[in-house]
């Protein structure tokens, strides 16, 4: 007879093992852990897992939803009750803290009483497949999974809801032949013996039972494992939301290709600086044919002295015609993006004639600005504005504004007298005039006397006063 072995013996073989491994008496004392017990539980010694199954099932409890379980719920409990447990998925952890591991529990009755608790960690796997899980979720894409063991839809997304009007309930549990999602390719021997042999089923069209009737699409099968269990992942692409698109597209497209040619101001579309298309508008100012500057740089075509390269609004650019005439032109211009490539879209207005009509009017201001005495002063200061191209009042008072002696003041200040000399004119203090000054300065917005001539002059005020110069004795003293 075979001698049986010693107990140290089979501990010793145990202790070799990968999974942890709990060992309780017949009355419940836990007896023994395995190295990877300990280090499963983060401790070094045997007490530190308790001294029974209650005491352990109180330190490491089982957590469902993230709660946690009464003792009763522990499989060391169950185990010791006599049930056996064969692969059971649970989460455990510390008492008072997050749920740390995900287990396979099973259990062992031992020939001399007693039971064993083997857990399996498989926190890692439940960890991806909770990536999984989330990235399926995700995916726009309608997809399905199907597992080998028993050829029933175990997942499916959202997209594939939509497209196909199915509730959940109504494809996952049901068996790959109740949904024949292979039903209507074109070459479905071909597809289904790679079903059959777990290999990857390429891309093929196909019409898709829905519950509003069949649907055209493209499918494709790709073989993966599932927590460890060999699947297939069905995706699909609907091609006739696809071919709506397209079609959608071609109309905007030729839509923006009919304003494109009959926009009225010359307009253009470059790739990586280069022309791919102009307007007849463009052709017109130009003085070029579409052929001539067609798939050539901007830069090498010497249209402008400064072309354009990004987006921007009102920039005004010199553009040089065939003939060699310049003109000025305000350009608009749109990052786009054609083919997949960034590009241009840019518009030219031609403002050449504006300009020439702003430069003839500021020429005539100018003119009549040399010596404006004999305006109105409404009249003079319309004219500063417009010279200006002011399109509100500007800041400050107009003469208008000024009292009498405000304006004799500005008279002699334009004359280039200094305050002395101005208080002897006008029979006042040198206090009083530098308060004049003062409120004068603040009134029009100047910083200083030479500000204050310019304003001046350049309404028309060139030093027209002709005060007497009467000292008064009681005047000075003040």
């Amino acid at each position: 007879m075979t001698a049986e072995p010693a107990q140290s013996d089979l501990y010793a073989v145990v202790g070799a093992l990968h999974d942890a491994v709990l060992v309780f008496s017949v009355e419940g004392a836990l007896v023994y852990a395995n190295g990877a017990a300990l280090a499963l539980h983060g401790v070094r010694e045997l007490s530190a897992l308790g001294g029974d199954a209650e005491t352990y099932a109180r330190r490491f409890p089982v957590y469902v939803g993230g709660a946690e379980q009464p003792a009763a719920a522990h499989p060391a409990v169950r185990a010791g009750r006599g049930e056996h447990l064969s692969g059971e998925t649970l989460q455990l952890g510390r008492s008072g803290e997050e749920p740390q591991w995900v287990l396979e529990a099973r259990s062992l009755t031992l020939s001399e009483g007693g039971c064993a608790l083997i857990f399996n960690d498989i926190t890692d796997e439940a960890e991806a497949e909770k990536r999984f899980e989330r990235t399926f979720a995700a995916n726009p894409a309608p997809a399905v999974i199907s597992r080998y063991r028993d050829l029933r839809f175990i997942k499916v997304n959202q997209g594939f809801l939509e497209m196909t009007g199915y509730r959940h309930d109504e494809v996952v549990g049901r068996s790959v032949y109740e949904l024949d999602l292979l039903a209507g390719v074109k070459d479905r021997e071909e597809a289904l013996r790679r079903f059959r042999e777990q290999r990857t089923v390429p891309q093929m069209e196909a019409r898709l039972p829905t519950k509003g009737g069949d649907k055209l699409v493209i499918v494709a099968g790709q073989p993966l494992e599932v927590m460890g269990e060999p699947c297939m992942l069905f995706s699909f692409i609907d091609l006739e939301r696809w071919e709506k698109a397209q079609l959608e597209l071609r109309h905007s497209e030729e839509r923006f290709a009919k304003a494109f040619k009959l926009a009225p101001v010359a307009a253009t579309l470059s790739v990586e600086g280069v022309l791919v298309d102009v307007n007849a508008a463009f052709e017109e100012l130009t003085e070029y044919h579409a052929a001539e500057v067609l798939g050539k740089p901007l830069r090498a075509l010497r249209l402008w002295e400064d072309p354009p390269e990004g987006a921007g609004r009102q920039l005004e650019r010199k553009l040089r015609t065939k003939s060699g005439a310049v003109l000025d032109t305000l350009v608009f211009a749109e990052a786009i993006t054609l083919e997949g490539k960034p590009g241009l879209l840019s518009m030219f207005h031609d403002i050449t004639l504006r300009k020439q009509t702003e430069a003839e009017l500021l020429a005539a201001i100018d003119a009549v600005m040399q010596d404006a005495t004999w305006f109105g002063r409404s009249v003079v200061e319309r004219l500063l504005r417009a010279r200006r191209g002011a399109t509100a009042e500007a800041p400050g008072a107009t003469l208008g504004d000024l009292t009498a002696r405000e304006r004799q003041v500005l008279e002699l200040i334009a004359e280039g007298q200094k305050n002395e000399e101005i208080a002897l004119a006008l029979g006042l203090s040198k206090n009083t005039v530098r308060n004049y000054v003062a409120n004068l300065y603040a009134k029009i917005g100047v910083q200083g006397r030479a500000e204050a001539v310019i304003w001046a002059r350049e309404r028309g005020v060139i030093g027209t006063t002709k005060a007497p110069l009467i000292v008064l004795p009681n005047t000075l003293s003040r």
